[in-house]
Protein backbone atom coordinates (compact mmCIF):
# COMPACT_ATOMS: atom_id res chain seq x y z
CA UNK A 1 0.00 0.00 0.00
CA UNK A 2 1.47 3.37 -1.00
CA UNK A 3 1.31 6.57 1.04
CA UNK A 4 -1.56 8.10 -0.99
CA UNK A 5 -3.70 5.01 -0.56
CA UNK A 6 -2.93 4.82 3.15
CA UNK A 7 -3.73 8.52 3.59
CA UNK A 8 -7.06 8.17 1.80
CA UNK A 9 -7.92 5.12 3.88
CA UNK A 10 -7.02 6.88 7.14
CA UNK A 11 -9.05 9.97 6.18
CA UNK A 12 -12.03 7.80 5.20
CA UNK A 13 -11.91 5.83 8.45
CA UNK A 14 -11.61 9.08 10.42
CA UNK A 15 -14.73 10.51 8.78
CA UNK A 16 -16.61 7.27 9.40
CA UNK A 17 -15.57 7.42 13.06
CA UNK A 18 -16.74 11.05 13.33
CA UNK A 19 -20.11 10.00 11.91
CA UNK A 20 -20.39 7.10 14.35
CA UNK A 21 -19.45 9.33 17.30
CA UNK A 22 -22.30 11.66 16.37
CA UNK A 23 -24.84 8.85 15.98
CA UNK A 24 -23.81 7.02 19.14
CA UNK A 25 -23.65 10.24 21.17
CA UNK A 26 -26.97 11.42 19.82
CA UNK A 27 -25.68 14.89 18.99
CA UNK A 28 -22.89 16.78 17.32
CA UNK A 29 -19.51 15.10 17.17
CA UNK A 30 -16.80 17.41 18.60
CA UNK A 31 -15.66 18.47 15.12
CA UNK A 32 -19.04 20.12 14.46
CA UNK A 33 -19.31 22.05 17.74
CA UNK A 34 -20.38 24.60 18.79
CA UNK A 35 -23.75 25.02 17.14
CA UNK A 36 -26.01 27.65 18.72
CA UNK A 37 -29.12 26.36 20.46
CA UNK A 38 -31.15 28.81 18.37
CA UNK A 39 -30.40 27.01 15.09
CA UNK A 40 -33.67 25.67 13.64
CA UNK A 41 -33.90 21.87 13.51
CA UNK A 42 -30.66 21.62 15.49
CA UNK A 43 -31.15 17.93 16.34
CA UNK A 44 -31.86 17.10 12.71
CA UNK A 45 -28.72 18.99 11.71
CA UNK A 46 -26.70 16.96 14.22
CA UNK A 47 -27.86 13.70 12.65
CA UNK A 48 -27.38 15.05 9.13
CA UNK A 49 -23.80 16.06 10.02
CA UNK A 50 -23.12 12.58 11.36
CA UNK A 51 -24.65 11.05 8.25
CA UNK A 52 -22.60 13.32 5.97
CA UNK A 53 -19.36 12.29 7.69
CA UNK A 54 -20.29 8.60 7.67
CA UNK A 55 -21.52 8.58 4.06
CA UNK A 56 -18.61 10.51 2.59
CA UNK A 57 -16.12 8.46 4.59
CA UNK A 58 -17.68 5.24 3.32
CA UNK A 59 -17.82 6.70 -0.20
CA UNK A 60 -14.07 7.31 -0.14
CA UNK A 61 -13.49 3.59 0.33
CA UNK A 62 -14.93 2.56 -3.04
CA UNK A 63 -13.18 3.50 -6.28
CA UNK A 64 -16.46 4.26 -8.08
CA UNK A 65 -17.75 6.66 -5.39
CA UNK A 66 -14.47 8.18 -4.15
CA UNK A 67 -14.47 11.27 -6.40
CA UNK A 68 -18.06 12.38 -5.68
CA UNK A 69 -17.58 11.55 -2.00
CA UNK A 70 -14.45 13.71 -1.80
CA UNK A 71 -16.23 16.57 -3.58
CA UNK A 72 -19.29 16.26 -1.34
CA UNK A 73 -17.06 16.24 1.74
CA UNK A 74 -15.18 19.30 0.51
CA UNK A 75 -18.40 21.22 -0.11
CA UNK A 76 -19.89 20.14 3.21
CA UNK A 77 -16.81 21.05 5.28
CA UNK A 78 -16.48 24.41 3.53
CA UNK A 79 -20.19 25.17 4.00
CA UNK A 80 -20.06 24.12 7.66
CA UNK A 81 -17.05 26.30 8.36
CA UNK A 82 -18.59 29.34 6.68
CA UNK A 83 -21.94 28.84 8.43
CA UNK A 84 -20.81 27.97 11.95
CA UNK A 85 -17.11 28.69 12.49
CA UNK A 86 -16.14 31.79 10.49
CA UNK A 87 -18.54 33.91 12.53
CA UNK A 88 -16.28 33.58 15.58
CA UNK A 89 -13.60 35.62 13.83
CA UNK A 90 -16.11 38.47 13.45
CA UNK A 91 -17.60 38.07 16.93
CA UNK A 92 -14.24 37.89 18.73
CA UNK A 93 -11.45 38.99 16.36
CA UNK A 94 -8.94 39.43 19.18
CA UNK A 95 -9.45 35.96 20.68
CA UNK A 96 -6.94 33.40 19.49
CA UNK A 97 -9.48 30.58 19.89
CA UNK A 98 -11.52 32.03 17.02
CA UNK A 99 -8.63 31.50 14.63
CA UNK A 100 -7.59 28.16 16.06
CA UNK A 101 -11.09 26.74 15.63
CA UNK A 102 -11.24 27.92 12.02
CA UNK A 103 -7.70 26.68 11.41
CA UNK A 104 -8.73 23.19 12.48
CA UNK A 105 -11.59 23.21 10.00
CA UNK A 106 -9.48 24.65 7.19
CA UNK A 107 -7.02 21.76 7.62
CA UNK A 108 -9.90 19.34 7.03
CA UNK A 109 -11.16 21.38 4.08
CA UNK A 110 -7.72 21.34 2.49
CA UNK A 111 -7.41 17.59 3.09
CA UNK A 112 -10.72 17.00 1.29
CA UNK A 113 -9.68 19.47 -1.44
CA UNK A 114 -6.35 17.74 -2.08
CA UNK A 115 -7.99 14.33 -1.97
CA UNK A 116 -10.59 15.42 -4.51
CA UNK A 117 -7.92 16.96 -6.76
CA UNK A 118 -5.85 13.78 -6.58
CA UNK A 119 -8.77 11.40 -7.23
CA UNK A 120 -10.27 13.53 -10.01
CA UNK A 121 -6.89 14.21 -11.62
CA UNK A 122 -7.29 17.98 -11.30
CA UNK A 123 -4.17 19.95 -10.52
CA UNK A 124 -5.87 23.34 -10.53
CA UNK A 125 -6.13 24.84 -7.10
CA UNK A 126 -3.51 22.66 -5.41
CA UNK A 127 -1.22 25.64 -4.85
CA UNK A 128 -4.09 27.64 -3.32
CA UNK A 129 -4.94 24.67 -1.11
CA UNK A 130 -1.32 24.41 0.00
CA UNK A 131 -1.24 28.09 0.93
CA UNK A 132 -4.55 27.71 2.79
CA UNK A 133 -3.05 24.77 4.69
CA UNK A 134 -0.02 26.84 5.66
CA UNK A 135 -2.20 29.73 6.82
CA UNK A 136 -4.37 27.36 8.84
CA UNK A 137 -1.31 26.01 10.61
CA UNK A 138 -0.35 29.52 11.71
CA UNK A 139 -3.38 29.40 14.02
CA UNK A 140 -1.99 26.35 15.80
CA UNK A 141 1.34 27.95 16.74
CA UNK A 142 -0.04 30.72 18.96
CA UNK A 143 -2.50 28.25 20.49
CA UNK A 144 0.39 26.48 22.15
CA UNK A 145 1.23 29.70 24.01
CA UNK A 146 -2.28 30.99 24.65
CA UNK A 147 -3.37 27.63 26.05
CA UNK A 148 -0.13 26.66 27.72
CA UNK A 149 -1.88 24.88 30.61
CA UNK A 150 -3.62 22.62 28.09
CA UNK A 151 -0.58 22.11 25.88
CA UNK A 152 2.10 21.37 28.49
CA UNK A 153 0.56 18.08 29.70
CA UNK A 154 0.69 16.79 26.10
CA UNK A 155 4.51 16.97 26.05
CA UNK A 156 6.14 13.70 27.17
CA UNK A 157 8.03 14.00 30.44
CA UNK A 158 11.23 12.67 28.84
CA UNK A 159 11.40 15.80 26.67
Amino acid sequence: MNLKTASKLFFAVTMIAIGLIGFIGGGFAPIWRPVPESVPARDLLAYFSSFAALATGAGLLARRTAVPAALALLVYLLSWTLAFKARFIFIAPLEEGSYQSNGENVVLIVAAWMLYADLAGKDAGRRIASVAYGLALIAFGPSHFFYLELTAPLVPKWL
